[in-house]
């Protein structure tokens, strides 16, 4: 099995105040229920699945930050290349590592494991890559996310999701 670097998922509630509780993000459903309850996660995989404007990137772009990571995307251990502060959720959102995830954490800078791929990174090389040799040879931005995405991933990514079982 993979190695699971975080089990659980809170917001430390003393650092929020009783009007920012009032407000966005915390008003959020999905962002106030990790904040009264928590969210164990179980699986090296979770899914969060919701109409636009739910919620799913803001508690994601969160996670990132509390994990060390750019909120923009990228992999773990770069130096940062953006100056932007820390969403106010990220700054309180509270990571319930494993053993796995502790040692990960304790590691040098350019040790660490982890990446965040978030869809509007790969669009954003493929407003400059695309129809370069050795890149993707349709325009990207002439699709929809949830079509040009996949289409962004390894063919082994690709392969498996064209399958209706989802196996390679």
């Amino acid at each position: 099995m993979a190695d699971v670097f975080v089990e659980r998922l809170s917001v430390e509630r003393e650092l929020v105040s009783d009007d920012e509780r009032g407000q966005w993000p915390f008003t959020i459903p999905c962002v106030a229920a990790i904040a009264r309850d928590g969210l164990e996660l179980r699986r090296p995989v979770t899914f969060l699945v919701g109409e636009n404007g739910s919620g799913k990137s803001t508690l994601v772009e969160a996670i990132a930050e509390a994990a060390g990571l750019d909120a923009r995307g990228g992999r773990a251990g770069r130096k940062y290349g953006n100056q932007r502060p820390m969403t106010r959720l990220g700054e309180v959102m509270r990571l319930g590592l494993t053993r796995e995830g502790a040692k990960m954490r304790l590691r040098a800078r350019n040790k660490r494991k982890g990446y965040f791929l978030r869809a509007e990174t790969l669009f954003g090389l493929a407003e400059v890559v695309s129809g370069l040799p050795g890149y993707w040879p349709e325009d990207l931005s002439s699709i929809s996310h949830g079509e040009g995405f996949p289409r962004g991933l390894p063919g082994d990514v690709q392969r498996a999701r064209a399958l209706p079982d989802g196996r390679a």
